[in-house]
């Protein structure tokens, strides 16, 4: 059995501005998505993704329900990846792949189900893929399967994990964690990313000085963010986080991807914290902001109904585990990306 996994992320600053070559900080989340390749002793390929919504049932590929073979698309390209690189008699290996999630929709989740696929291909036909190749073959999988601009942040979370600086088309750099109280809240909405990334694609294309004054606006942040995360373990470093995520969700608003709902979130969270913001694409799914921990309970309260967690990091991206598909307390991780230096 091959069982490999890769972390979620959120996005704390830079988000829709990294699409366009500005810097992002993303965080790696604890929770992983999890694919299992058993291998079979016919040509047969097997998919079951219980957690996709609606669940995906054991079923054989090629798929012939069309709706089904949309979907899952991203698989199909998965494996016309590796058509090139393998043998005729290796092509004719059958296997079964099961996914088994433990991230909500809107935390990477697709990237992470991409990477984790391509991770496990590979073993399954015995090739070795540097962490590099792994990132450009996993962008390139994700442009193909959202058919809209794409920035590969999430692909380089899911691959190299940790707290990370990332600029399009780069190798992340690694940062130091401070465990910052950063709490994640779901919206009760979910996102469509392609068309959000679409719209900002098309008001860029009618406004383009306008809103590459806005990225570099989100990029001037991220800057200054990032400096200040370095050393923000009080109350006073972390109000100067907390302004930044407002003055970035301002601008993420202008671009058109809150709503009313959302902005009716941020409100109340940031009556109960330093600041709050959208975070990935916006329309929907998280907004995260910095609370301070004294006042959790309070925050918790002003958000009740809504779905709350606090970001816990994950230092690692994609790997390889051992183990059976019902165990997941004793574990043998090998890493498939070697660690990147925190700068």
């Amino acid at each position: 059995m091959i069982h490999t996994s890769a972390p979620g992320k959120i996005i704390f600053f830079g988000d829709h501005a990294v699409v366009y070559g500005r810097p992002c900080l993303s965080i790696a989340l604890a929770q992983r998505l999890h694919v299992y390749l058993k291998p079979r002793s016919d040509h047969r390929i097997f998919l079951e993704a219980p957690d996709l919504n609606p669940p995906v049932p054991r079923t054989e590929y090629p798929f012939k329900n069309r709706e089904l073979s949309k979907r899952l698309d991203f698989f199909e390209r998965s494996l016309r990846k590796f058509e090139s690189r393998v043998s005729e008699t290796d092509r004719k290996k059958g296997f079964e792949i099961t996914t088994s999630s433990e991230l909500a929709p809107g935390l990477g989740s697709s990237s992470a189900t991409i990477v984790a696929t391509i991770a496990a291909l590979a073993l399954h036909y015995n090739l070795q893929l540097g962490a590099e190749e792994l990132f450009k073959m996993g962008c390139e999988l994700t442009t193909e399967v959202n058919a809209a601009p794409s920035s590969g942040c999430d692909v380089a979370t899911a691959v190299y994990g940790g707290f990370m600086r990332y600029v399009k088309d780069n190798v992340p750099r690694k940062l130091e964690w401070i465990d910052y109280p950063l709490i994640a809240v779901h919206t009760g909405k979910k996102a469509n990313t392609a068309e959000l990334v679409t719209r900002v694609h098309e008001k860029r294309v009618k406004y383009p000085s306008i809103i590459d004054g806005i990225f570099d606006c989100i990029g001037e942040i991220v800057e200054k963010a990032e400096k200040v995360l370095a050393s923000a373990r009080n109350p006073e470093g972390y109000q100067v986080i907390g302004d930044l995520m407002n003055m970035q969700h301002g601008l993420l608003n202008s671009l058109g991807v809150s709503t009313d709902e959302i902005e009716h979130l941020i409100q109340l969270s940031r009556e109960v914290s330093y600041g709050s913001k959208i975070s990935g694409a916006g329309g929907g799914d998280y907004l995260i902001a910095l609370v301070n921990p004294n006042r959790l309970g309070e925050f918790r309260q002003k958000l009740h109904g809504h779905s709350i967690f606090e970001i816990q990091l994950s230092e690692e991206g994609v790997f390889s585990e051992s183990g059976q598909f019902e165990s997941h307390t004793a574990r043998r991780r090998t890493p498939l990306v070697p660690s990147a230096r925190v700068r």
